[in-house]
């Protein structure tokens, strides 16, 4: 009986863990989303939070199995160190959000390099975040920054044109 408490609470904490850091990355997603489509004229920002955050979190959900089958490492510590690494790219993405969205907003200056700047920013934080998490479990390091440019950006790519196809009807 005491080894199902011990299960309990701790399966509580890294419940509500699991559940703050996927708050932080599907809200971070959405700010981010909402700003990049208020820094286009003609985009709708609610149909900017909803491409940014459905692309972005069906790359996650290649990426997650992804790992788990080249690695074979325990699901749940996976999960957790996806999830630490997309909060980690929510710190970079949310104060991106707001600086286009309060400082570039009426400017001259050219939004999309700004944006892809913050975005370039934010994976290689992102990635240099799972690759850390992952050498501790004995994951090579390029096995991890391989999986992360195929598994994750390269199937963020391809769903970030195809809900863009699909939202936005191929153009804004």
């Amino acid at each position: 009986m005491k080894v199902v408490k011990l299960a309990s609470r701790f399966d509580q904490g890294r419940l509500f863990k699991f559940g703050l850091l996927t708050l932080i990355a599907f809200g971070g997603s959405l700010i981010y989303g909402a700003a990049l489509a208020s820094s286009f004229p003609g985009w709708p920002v609610s149909k900017g939070a909803f491409w940014i955050t459905l692309s972005s979190g069906c790359g996650w959900l290649v990426f997650g199995p992804l790992l788990w089958l080249v690695t074979r490492r325990p699901p749940l510590m996976l999960a957790e160190a996806c999830l630490v690494t997309m909060a980690w790219g929510e710190l970079i993405l949310v104060p991106g959000a707001g600086f286009d969205w309060l400082l570039l907003r009426g400017t001259h200056l050219d939004s999309a390099w700004v944006n892809a700047s913050i975005v370039g920013i934010s994976n290689v934080v992102m990635a240099c975040s799972i690759v850390v998490q992952l050498r501790k479990v004995r994951v090579p390091k390029g096995k991890t920054v391989a999986m992360w440019i195929l598994g994750l950006d390269g199937s963020g790519a391809i769903f970030f044109y195809i809900f863009y196809r699909v939202i936005f009807g191929g153009r804004p």
